[in-house]
């Protein structure tokens, strides 16, 4: 799964705090705070276009293709705004887009002068991504990674945690790129009037007809003057044209109507030249160099240095364009009303970029570093002075490093517009060194980890270009995925030929442990000979011994400790508390060594109680969370703190002693505990008998949502559901090798790791080729491509909007992950698994007590399971994921537990679907080369394993979006019917 993490928060400094204004539209699509009733309010055909405010459509996942199409068919661009109904931005701008939508069919506007605003301009339709969230996702991948949050300081709840909104345009059928600018109709009008300009550019040929059609029209304006076709420079200009199409208008005229037009910008001449024109047709630059002018790149960069100013304004709904660059980001803050200040501002930072770049591009050619480069911005002092703390000193100078968020701020500086800006210039030069001589490093490893993470030519108009079509390949993709491949898998996000190359960090079991005893060690190490070598295991932890153990991770493994020992008790209890009378006191005592090293809470069915109960009962749960989340925040903080203060800080010092004492005495209770249970089984004296089971099987012809819950869900019982078809066409390896033309990660079993499953990476292949050669290569009989997410890594077997091309089965329908969008675990799947006879994994439980099903596309699985309740049978390598026993070999004389755990086994043929409950630790083998689909999930049956697990982990966001009884519904319904993936 991903999880959330500190990029998410990336945008907290850029979140405007000014009430809403303007009217939100409650009826547009369906917000996720409606609940389950949502789909029944949104337009009952695909083909439905519904205009929810004047000259603004709904855009669904329905009738998104339709809405596309009709930029072919009316020969208008599309603008589609995805939002997040909830955050502050979107009803900030809703009434900017309300405008924008009426200037777009015709209608007009004082802000806005143009004689021929007449007619429908272009499109504007607005997409709701906490429904239609997997839309979003292909379409505007940022959403995903520009989480916002105004805060700062440890987790607190209630702080608005949301998505900006961005634009997406379209153009002939195709994305063109996303809107990066200010929201305002005014901008967007201007980028509508350049993308409905010819692509190759204007060809006027007269003073009058140039007059008509460009006059009025908002620039800049490229004039392409004297340039014979199909000649050298002439094709160089094309090229420009077509690339910069959208940002700049381009006009072809011969040189006698370019003397007419611009008529004191040259002398007649007989050579070509480039003009750069203001709106007006005002001549501002021109070019005649010849060696310029017939080089593509050289003329480019001529064209982009004519930009008129060098920052550019950054609001909140266009912030993540420049955090999601490494380069670091100086902002010039200034009140928008003092245009002298901003002004005198610009001038400064515009000789402050050519200073810089010339020292740069000179230390590059030493070769005493790589070409470095600023980002400039300039934004509103009234929305973010209190932000930067620097109240009442605007204008003032900020920077930021977008790789970790560390800010400096420049205080010493003086900007009256008299001051001398060739000396302010040198000094904010050297200030600007100095600042940012120790980010460098990691800007440059951000920049090698993400090569495509550049962001735009900040020297373009307000619109970003993607960098190639959907559908073309790039010469360099094979060579990112098998760099990518020695390295974890890693949160990006970015847009990329037919998909989204989106690589999710899905904690799907398959990385190794990230804690415990032994982490990836070889297992023979330990003396299993010995019969007390289980329990031995943590009398011989010294970990907490050590001095030099930082305090927050000393908090941390003793918290896992005990949420580890209190599972244990749980399981004991429905296991063995009948016959073995033992003594769990000091699991409380404990707890009461000081108030803040207690449990946040019992258990998962204390989480599940409190969501029935209602707000009332979650608040306590609520308030913990922030004393923790407070706690870990001073115990870093200490940590870092290396003065006299540190060892003066009594409180910190006595928890830290508490801490180590309570790790103590619970080693020593779970020695106690597995050396009592051993020494009675061995001696015949635990009469619990474990059973070999077989798991039940149902049809879906007969088994209701109800029943499924009732007597496999809820109970933790595995089922094999049969008679069910996912597919809208078949699924076969075939399909997959000419659907999903990528390389793919593969596993192999390593008997000796101690990690989920016992995988390790075994190599990375074009996925054509592992299905042509998994079963006849000797090497690659052994590899297994594991769950692999299709919506992030193909797709296109969904086939195209509205995604009709897999059908979940009803029993999954009302997973939660789909009415929260964005977490990190929503379009982890459906998976792939593809894999030999001699593949397997061993005993594992799925992460974040999430429930599994997979349905077998062809071959034969077998399957071993034992309920939750048995983990204190199960040989379970402390705080981790390892499991000792091998499920399909090991006997009850190796450990002697295992024969009072109840064993469920289960074959599994084509066209089966088999469930495994949260919780449940399972080992599989396959008996026959095989591939399927699979998926993890949360719903009503599960959420309190669900969200035990993330206390455990510390994911406190994923913990309020869940109980906060408002971000998405709970509960199930029993008519619940199947659902295609795009309704899903």
């Amino acid at each position: 799964m991903r999880l959330v993490d500190a990029r998410f928060l990336a945008s907290a400094l850029f979140l405007a705090l000014a009430p809403t204004s303007g009217s939100v539209p409650q009826d547009a699509t369906c917000s996720a705070a409606k609940g389950e009733g949502c789909a029944d309010e949104a337009p009952n055909s695909d083909a439905d276009l519904v205009e929810i405010s004047p000259g603004v459509l709904s855009i669904t996942t329905h009738n998104f293709r339709k809405s596309v199409e009709l930029t072919t068919e009316a020969k208008l661009p599309l603008f589609v705004a995805f939002y997040d109904p909830r955050s502050v931005s979107y009803k900030e701008l809703w009434p900017a887009l309300q405008e924008t939508g009426r200037r777009f069919r015709g209608e007009g506007s004082e802000g806005f002068s143009s004689s021929d605003e007449q007619g429908q301009l272009a499109l504007l339709g607005i997409c709701d991504v906490t429904v239609h969230t997997f839309l979003g996702l292909r379409e505007a991948p940022l959403l995903e990674s520009s989480w916002q949050s105004t805060a700062r300081g440890p987790f607190k709840f209630g702080r608005s945690r949301f998505h900006p909104l961005i634009i997406m345009i379209y153009v002939q059928g195709q994305i063109m790129g996303e809107y990066v600018g200010v929201v305002s109709s005014d901008a967007l009008v201007e980028v509508a009037y350049r993308l409905v300009a010819p692509i190759g550019g204007y060809v006027p040929t007269s003073l009058l007809e140039a007059s008509q059609q460009l006059l009025e029209r908002p620039g800049p304006f490229v004039w392409y003057c004297g340039f014979e076709e199909g000649s050298h420079e002439g094709n160089a200009t094309d090229d420009i044209a077509r690339k910069l199409h959208g940002h700049l208008v381009f006009v072809r005229a011969p040189l006698d109507l370019c003397q007419n037009v611009f008529k004191t910008a040259a002398p007649r001449l007989e050579s070509p030249m480039v003009v750069w024109a203001t709106s007006q047709l005002r001549a501002s630059s021109v070019l005649r160099e010849a060696a310029i002018l017939s080089n593509s790149t050289s003329l480019r960069r001529w064209i982009l240095s004519q930009r008129a100013t060098i920052a550019q304004e950054m609001t909140p709904d266009n912030s993540h364009v420049f955090l999601d660059r490494p380069d670091p980001l100086l902002i010039l803050l200034v009140d928008p009303e003092d245009k002298q200040a901003r002004l005198h501002g610009e001038s400064v930072l515009r000789e402050v970029d050519q200073l810089f770049r010339l020292r740069a591009q000179q230390s590059s050619k030493e070769g005493n570093q790589t070409e470095r480069s600023i980002q400039y911005v300039w934004s509103d002092c009234n929305a973010y002075a209190a932000q930067f703390d620097v109240e009442g000193k605007c204008p003032i100078v900020i920077l930021v490093n977008p790789v970790d968020m560390a800010i400096k701020v420049n205080k010493t500086e003086t900007w009256a517009s008299e001051s001398n800006i060739t000396e302010i210039s040198h000094r904010l030069l050297q200030w600007l060194h100095r600042a940012t001589e120790s980010w460098w490093p990691m800007v440059e490893e951000a920049r090698e980890n993400d090569p495509e993470s550049q962001g735009p030519d900040q020297s373009l108009a307000p619109l970003v270009i993607l960098a190639r079509d959907r559908g073309e390949e790039s010469e360099d993709d094979d060579d990112d995925e098998v760099a990518a491949a020695g390295q974890e898998r890693k949160t990006t996000s970015k847009s990329n030929k037919n998909n989204i190359d989106v690589e999710i960090d899905d904690d799907d079991g398959e990385d190794e442990d990230e804690g415990g005893l032994g982490e990836g060690d070889d297992q023979q190490r330990i003396d299993q000979q010995d019969p007390d070598w289980y329990s031995n295991l943590l009398e011989q932890d010294d970990n907490m011994e050590d001095d030099e153990l930082p305090a927050a991770q000393r908090f941390r493994n003793f918290q896992g400790l005990l949420a580890m020992m209190a599972d244990f008790k749980r399981s004991f209890e429905a296991r063995h508390a009948q016959h073995v009378d033992f003594d769990w006191s000091e699991l409380k005592n404990v707890q009461e060594l000081d108030p803040n090293m207690a449990l946040l809470v019992a258990g998962p069915r204390a989480i599940s109680r409190a969501l029935k109960e209602g707000p009332g009962a979650m608040k306590p749960i609520w308030a913990r969370i922030e004393e923790r989340a407070a706690l870990l925040a001073g115990l870093s903080a200490w940590d870092g703190d290396l003065t006299r203060k540190r060892k003066k800080n009594k409180g910190w010092r006595k928890l830290r002693e508490r801490l180590k004492e309570g790790y103590r005495r619970l080693r020593v209770l779970f020695v106690k505990l597995f050396r009592t249970l051993e020494t009675l089984s061995r001696n015949g004296q635990l009469p619990t008998e474990g059973r070999n089971l077989s798991v039940a099987r149902e049809s879906a012809k007969n088994l209701t949502v109800r029943d499924f819950v009732e007597k496999y869900a809820a109970r933790g019982q595995p089922v094999i559901i049969q008679d069910l078809n996912l597919t809208a066409q078949e699924w076969s390896l075939d399909y997959f090798k000419k659907t999903c033309d990528r390389f793919v990660r593969l596993k192999q079993k390593n008997s000796s790791m101690w990690s989920w499953g016992k995988l390790e990476d075994a190599g990375v292949l074009p996925l054509s080729e592992f299905i042509d050669t998994f079963t006849s290569n000797e090497t690659r009989r052994k590899w297994y491509l594991h769950d692999w997410p299709l919506p992030a890594n193909c797709p296109d077997v969904f086939g195209a909007p509205p995604f009709e091309g897999f059908i979940v089965p009803k029993y999954f329908a009302g997973d939660y992950f789909q009415r929260a969008p964005f977490i990190g675990y929503q379009h982890t799947w459906p998976s792939l698994f593809v894999g030999s006879e001699e593949t397997e994994s061993a005993l594992h439980v799925d992460s974040g007590g999430t429930n599994f099903w997979l349905y077998l596309l062809s071959g034969k699985k077998e399957w071993k399971f034992f309920s939750h309740l048995d983990m204190i049978n199960l040989y379970h390598l402390p705080m981790s994921e390892h499991y000792f026993i091998d499920v399909f070999n090991s006997t009850s004389e190796e450990f002697p537990l295992l024969k009072h755990a109840d064993l469920y086994t289960g074959i599994q043929e084509p066209g089966d679907l088999m469930f495994i409950p949260g919780g449940n630790p399972h080992g599989v083998r396959n008996l026959e080369a095989i591939h399927g689909i699979s998926m993890n999930y949360v719903d009503a049956s599960n959420i309190g394993s669900y969200l035990w697990t993330q206390l455990q982990e510390e994911h406190w966001v994923a913990f309020e979006l869940f109980t906060d009884n408002s971000s998405l519904p709970h509960g199930l319904r029993s008519a619940q019917e199947d659902v295609t993936f795009g309704a899903w």
